[in-house]
């Protein structure tokens, strides 16, 4: 077995290419990749292609890092995979971020080639750009001599470094950079998240550990690998724990994806809680039954949504806590019995527990002391997953990170058997006439009231004269009337600085979001001033 399936996550020796390679070799032609255009291939054939690429990238002038501008498919994957080999760091960029937003990564990266298909940038109609790399020319300059190299590679070298055969330059240390992961810039200019190795590895590890992930399992693999979810989950876990994995590109196709599950068996679902909304209004019982884990991240799971998923189709979203700064779980709500697993949570409205390796304390953020069980203040996580750090920028790296410790900017608080439940983030909070107020209370509270899986919503605040701040409430189309909801806000006892005006929801036709499903703080804001100021 190699290092990845350990109980003990911190004694990590090889590197994510080194388990790769050994991963696909133990089990050459098992037929592990396959995608929603028909394309299947044996651990032995993707190896080929892996070898192929690199042999055509070394004609390339590659620097350090890569751009990779490509959604969650098959060549996605080879291509990182293939710059890995190189000991290159693969950067795959956000195609739903704004030009800007893109810039700024591959200015911060210094990239200077991205490794991209004409196919897709047509598709997703990106602007051109000069470092832009096509797979598909590379590929057209393939001899059959390049197609013996890579064969005779793919056979003889080794992933054990007391062997000859090995990638000449390949890093040795699982303290180096394996990725640079961009936020979302929902807040900003995006920030470049440097993960080593040994962040990945011990985060697989301890997952793979805990959800019992196993040969049997075949993994749905449609979130865009510059998700940290996705890099985990859809690119990394299948590829080292040797999963079969079924790549789709288009993560808001639900009926597609619906299908992919059925056709394939599909046991394992990596969702965002947005994404599963779709997949209670598009797919059926029948074609999530083969489903046995499905694992909610990424955003809150509001229970309305967890409730439905269940009636619907007989299976507990888990909920899990992460960051990408955290590589990118640091808690999963799952049961003691094992038996339970999928089939009930840890305990309602709790993000669960910490993974194995991982440390979480609450504390008061104004004294920096440690807070009493039950007690809510910010939430500070350490253990192997915490990143190396922001790229280029120590002094944000040492603000957010003390002694080890990184600080979510979360609001929590554990109860007496360790289940932690996040209520906020200091970030999402109004001071309306001296007292704060929680946009995703509010939120969570009016989504509860309106009871629908069609209607999104979202919480942001504008400056008023008189209190500081107001509540803004931005929609799309409700099932029930601004006034009903004000009513029974009123009705639950909710403060009244909690309750938004009618004259302050506002509907839209969509609510900004990331490409991950998140809710786009930057727009959210600017859209909430737009409309108030009408």
């Amino acid at each position: 077995m190699t290092d990845i399936n350990k109980n003990n996550h911190s004694k990590l020796s090889r590197t994510v290419p080194e388990l790769v390679l050994s991963s696909l070799r133990r089990k050459m032609i098992s037929n592990q990749i396959k995608d929603s255009q028909g394309t299947s291939l044996s651990n032995f054939q993707f190896l080929v292609r892996a070898h192929l690429l690199v042999n055509k990238l070394k004609n390339e002038s590659i620097e350090s890092h890569v751009g990779i501008f490509l959604p969650a498919s098959i060549p996605s994957a080879l291509a990182g995979i293939a710059v890995m080999f190189m000991d290159k760091v693969p950067v795959y960029l956000n195609f739903t971020s704004s030009s800007e937003a893109v810039s700024s990564a591959i200015e911060q990266c210094h990239i200077q080639r991205i490794l991209t298909s004409k196919v897709f940038v047509k598709k997703a109609k990106l602007p051109d750009r000069e470092e832009y790399v096509y797979l598909e020319d590379l590929f057209k300059t393939i001899k059959v001599s390049d197609k013996i190299c890579a064969l005779i590679a793919a056979l003889t070298i080794s992933a054990d470094r007391s062997k000859k055969k090995l990638f000449p330059n390949l890093s040795s240390s699982i303290e180096n950079t394996i990725t640079v992961l961009f936020s979302s810039g929902s807040t900003g200019i995006p920030k470049g998240i440097e993960l080593s190795h040994k962040n990945i590895l011990s985060n697989l590890s301890a997952i793979a550990d805990v959800l019992k992930i196993n040969d049997d399992d075949i993994i749905i693999g449609y979130l865009p690998f510059f998700h940290a979810f996705g890099f985990c989950g859809h690119f990394l876990m299948p590829l080292i724990k040797g999963v079969p994995v079924v790549y789709h590109p288009n993560p808001v196709e639900s009926k597609k994806i619906g299908e992919l599950i059925a056709e394939h068996q599909c046991t394992i679902l990596f969702a965002t809680p947005s994404f599963l909304n779709g997949y209670i209004k598009k797919c059926t019982a029948e074609q999530m039954r083969s489903l046995r884990l499905v694992i909610a991240g990424a955003e809150k799971l509001q229970r309305i949504t967890a409730e439905k998923f269940k009636g619907k189709f007989n299976l507990y979203p888990i909920e899990g806590f992460g960051a990408t700064e955290l590589s990118p779980v640091a808690t999963v709500n799952v049961t003691e019995n094992e038996m339970d697993l999928g089939k009930k949570c840890g305990k309602l409205g709790s993000v669960g527990k910490p993974l194995p390796g991982v440390k979480i304390k609450i504390i008061n953020p104004d004294t920096k002391k440690a807070l009493d069980t039950g007690k809510e203040g910010l939430m500070l996580v350490q253990g192997p997953n915490v990143m190396k750090g922001y790229l280029g920028n120590p002094e944000l790296t040492n603000k957010v990170i003390v002694d080890g410790w990184y600080n979510t900017g979360d609001i929590a608080k554990i109860d007496d058997e360790g289940f932690i439940f996040v209520t906020g983030r200091y970030s999402r909070f109004s001071k309306i006439a001296g007292e704060m107020v929680p946009h995703t209370g509010v939120e969570s509270i009016i989504l509860e009231i309106i009871n629908s899986d069609d209607a999104a919503l979202a919480v942001t605040a504008v400056s008023d004269d008189t209190k500081g701040e107001k509540l803004i409430v931005i929609h799309t189309e409700l099932s029930i009337s601004v006034t009903e909801i004000i009513a029974d806000l009123r009705n639950r006892g909710i403060p009244n600085l909690w309750i938004p005006k009618a004259m302050d929801f506002h509907e839209v036709e969509t609510v900004p979001l990331l490409g991950s499903g998140k809710i786009d703080l930057s727009k959210l804001n600017v859209l909430a001033n737009e409309l108030a100021a009408k």
